[in-house]
């Protein structure tokens, strides 16, 4: 888990991000400082607080939520994102109809995850959102048979992410 939510950020800071790891758990706090890796406080509410934690902190700048659970996430998968940011939000589907990575600019977001949350969030933007669909994007790890996509796609090696 370590090594796939590493692999994440080393993404997004490749393509040029600022990380932050949004955690309750002093465990993952340490880790995520031993890795230079900004920590944010958890509310522990649920992960659509999490994920706005991460937007507030962001101060009116252009922020990204992307989930750790990605195996085939490239840089360039993440630089995909950043270019689509503008005036609206920019909102990647997972293959299963989850979100995997929301971003925009603005001080919220109607984040409301779970399965189908894709429909939801392009529903709460009136349809209004630039939809990134990459196969970096879309494989997130739900259930075992997505492990073993993965798995299947050399997602779980040691690559450039």
């Amino acid at each position: 888990t370590r090594a796939l939510i590493l692999r994440t950020a080393t993404a997004c800071h490749r393509a040029g991000a600022d990380v932050a790891v949004v955690t309750a758990d002093p465990a993952v706090s340490t880790w995520a400082a031993d890795h230079d890796i900004q920590v944010l406080v958890d509310p522990g509410r649920d992960l659509d607080a999490a994920a706005q934690t991460a937007v507030a902190a962001a101060h009116g700048r252009t922020w990204l939520v992307v989930h750790g659970d990605l195996p085939l996430l490239t840089h360039r998968d993440v630089t995909a994102v950043l270019t689509r940011c503008g005036s609206v939000p920019v909102l990647a589907p997972s293959h299963d109809g989850g979100t995997s990575v929301v971003a925009g600019n603005t001080d919220s977001f109607p984040f409301r995850y779970g399965p189908g949350s894709f429909q939801r969030h392009l529903a709460d933007v009136a349809g209004r959102a630039a939809v990134v669909t990459r196969p970096g994007l879309a494989l997130d790890l739900d259930r075992s048979s997505d492990l073993d996509m993965a798995t299947l796609l050399g997602g779980l090696r040691n690559g450039d992410p």
